[in-house]
């Protein structure tokens, strides 16, 4: 089992997924700072607050998705393909029901929270706006997540580094830039929302198109490791 485990678990691209995402992060700060220029300091100041309080949120489901990686991979491994759909399917529920819980929290606190940083109250409304969109999709951004550390543990490299570029890459971008295109300022607020639910869509086409749950990817995989 400990050797499943290291295959399936450790070996299959942790690390280059963890560096991509630090990327990704780092990335995802920038763009909204270069789209925020036009509207002020203030804005500025306050997404920076915004961001590092949603990721909070973002780290809690990162902790509960990720303990899923050595199932996935033994299940995958042993070819239990009915103990595996039962088990996506509750991580599936688990991380929704936690992540409409978070979205509640973060929505209904926005301006306690913001008023945890700062004082004024132009700023406290300002970020308070920002992180009720940053964390109106945080469902979708659990889906994303979960189905990406899915394919990563059953060694699927191709659709899990395209979901870890989407949310907060590729997709992140083309979505931001339609936004703003299109409603200016509040187009920087939903840009990530928008690019939630794309790259949700897009994980669960990939989930459809390379499901490891079926019984040709088990025995394509059996075919392999023989």
């Amino acid at each position: 089992m400990d050797s499943l485990l290291s295959r399936y678990g450790k070996s299959r691209g942790q690390q280059p997924k963890k560096c991509v995402e630090a990327l990704g992060q780092a990335g995802h700060g920038r763009e909204l700072t270069q789209f925020l220029l036009p509207y002020g300091n203030d804005k500025i100041a306050a997404m920076g607050i915004v961001l590092k309080v949603n990721m909070i949120a973002q780290l809690v489901l990162t902790g509960f998705a990720f303990g899923g990686v050595p199932l996935f991979g033994y299940l995958y491994g042993a070819q239990l393909r009915a103990e595996m759909k039962k088990l996506v399917r509750f991580c599936l529920i688990f991380l929704s029901a936690l992540s409409l819980v978070l979205t509640a929290v973060l929505c209904l606190f926005a301006s306690p929270l913001m008023g945890t940083f700062v004082k004024d109250s132009a700023m406290i409304a300002t970020g308070a706006e920002m992180l009720r969109w940053q964390a109106a999709s945080t469902v979708f951004a659990g889906i994303v997540l979960l189905l990406t550390v899915l394919f990563q543990a059953v060694g699927k490299v191709g659709p899990s580094f395209v979901l870890s570029i989407s949310r907060q890459g590729m997709v992140f971008v083309a979505a931001l830039l339609v936004c703003v295109r299109l409603f200016a300022y509040n187009g920087v607020l939903m840009g990530q929302a928008v690019a939630d639910v794309l790259s949700a869509l897009i994980a669960l086409g990939l989930l459809v198109r390379c499901n490891p749950m079926r019984q040709d990817q088990l025995e394509s995989h059996a075919k392999t490791t023989g």
